[in-house]
């Protein structure tokens, strides 16, 4: 029998890999764990991978309680390792725990009230005002009714505290009637007029001052001839009174004012301009195409001429013609404006310069006046004539001719 022992070798078995990892390392707070596998018939380590740290489980805990106004305190720590993350972390005060406001104190009209309210943990008191309640007054009513020169009363109460306030209501004032003439003004004598209260009847009377000859014209009593004077007198329009008689120059007039027929400067108020001058302004309508014809006066009150002026497609134009050859023309001026208030003086010298205009130019109307219509003809010239008997002739203010058109003028001018 042969006892001949052979072998050979064989191929290693493999480890084989479990499906679970055990841990071989436990994770901590800030540090990381491992985990590995073993083999599942000779137990030895195949294989290996880290576990990452867990990280702080934060919780806290009070150090210093809060109260109802002081702030506390409190600590961050890790309930795995204790470790103190953060420390002295404020904590809000708690604020009080107020009960309702009740009041303490009752308000009056004019008198704070109060209320309290108390915490009910620090047992702490607020207190607040409350709004005086103002007075609860009734409708006001008349204890004095008031009269034309004395005040009434009028009086109100209040309803809580029975305080009464008064107060003045103005006098009426008088409710006078019309005037009623008592004794007319005359030219010398004062007259009277009154009036009366409808209310309380009491008579206000009142001065009309006397006329004094305000109105006046000249009656030509002898007419001059070219070697004697005349003769004229001047009449009061009010109560006929001659108040004087003069002679009037021999038949040359020299040195004499011409203007277009109108009211006077010294009878029109012009303000700081009111001139005691008798020379005339026409005031005139220029919304309508058409000639308009005007009076020339001389200062010793003869017609010497007309003016004409003509409107025709927006513009204006003026020309003139005497009524006799026996009157020279010394000085010509004539100027149109928007009121006579325009013109800083009257004498026609000082203006021919700055204000004059030209006889038979047409003048632009928008360019001169814009949109005005009422305007006014400053026609005032120096001449010398004689006085013709049979083709002068004079102005008398108070024909109801001269007055009617004077008025119209005066409605349309604009000062």
């Amino acid at each position: 029998m042969c006892s001949t022992t052979e072998t050979r070798e064989t191929e290693l078995a493999k480890h084989t890999e479990p499906a679970d990892w055990k841990q071989k390392t436990a994770p901590g707070c800030t540090s990381e764990g491992v985990e590995v596998k073993l083999c599942a018939v000779c137990s030895v380590e195949i294989s290996s991978r880290k576990v990452a740290a867990l990280g702080h489980a934060p919780a806290y805990k009070t150090t210093k309680e809060p109260t109802c106004t002081a702030t506390g305190l409190q600590d961050q720590f890790c309930t795995r390792c204790n470790s103190i993350l953060k420390s002295n972390i404020p904590v809000a005060a708690l604020g009080h725990a107020l009960s309702a406001w009740k009041q303490t104190k009752a308000p009056t009209c004019t008198e704070k009230g109060e209320e309290t309210c108390s915490c009910s943990r620090c047992k702490g008191i607020a207190r607040r005002e409350v709004n005086a309640l103002g007075h609860d007054f009734d409708d006001w009513k008349q204890t004095k009714a008031p009269a034309c020169t004395e005040k009434g009363q009028e009086e109100r109460t209040c309803a809580r505290c029975k305080t009464v306030e008064k107060r003045d209501v103005n006098a009426l004032g008088h409710q006078w009637g019309a005037w009623k003439i008592n004794k007319k003004a005359t030219c010398t004598e004062d007259g009277e007029q009154e009036h009366t209260c409808t209310v309380c009847k009491k008579v206000e009377k009142q001065k009309l001052p006397a006329t004094k000859h305000a109105h006046t014209h000249w009656n030509v009593l002898e007419k001059p001839t070219s070697t004697t004077p005349g003769k004229r007198e001047q009449v009061c329009d009010d109560c006929g009174k001659v108040l004087k008689t003069e002679a009037m120059s021999v038949l040359k007039m020299t040195g004499n004012t011409m203007c277009a027929f109108g009211p006077r400067i010294r009878d029109v108020d012009l303000g700081s301009k009111n001139q005691d001058l008798w020379y005339m302004f026409t005031p005139f309508d220029a919304s309508v195409d058409g000639k308009q014809t005007f009076d020339l006066v001389a200062s010793n009150m003869y017609i010497v001429g007309t003016v004409t002026v003509e409107v025709k497609d927006g513009e204006i134009t003026v020309d003139y013609k005497l009524n006799s050859g026996k009157v020279t023309v010394d000085q010509l001026f004539f100027t149109i404006v928007g009121k006579v208030s325009d013109l800083p003086q009257f004498e026609p010298e000082a203006l021919a310069g700055a204000y004059g205009m030209q006889l038979k130019t047409p003048i632009n109307m928008a360019e001169h006046f814009g949109d005005d219509t009422n305007l006014v003809l400053y026609f005032c010239s120096r001449i010398d004539y004689y006085v013709d008997a049979e083709n002068m002739t004079g102005v008398n203010y108070t024909t109801a001719e001269h007055k009617a058109q004077l008025q119209q003028m005066l409605d349309r001018m604009d000062h």
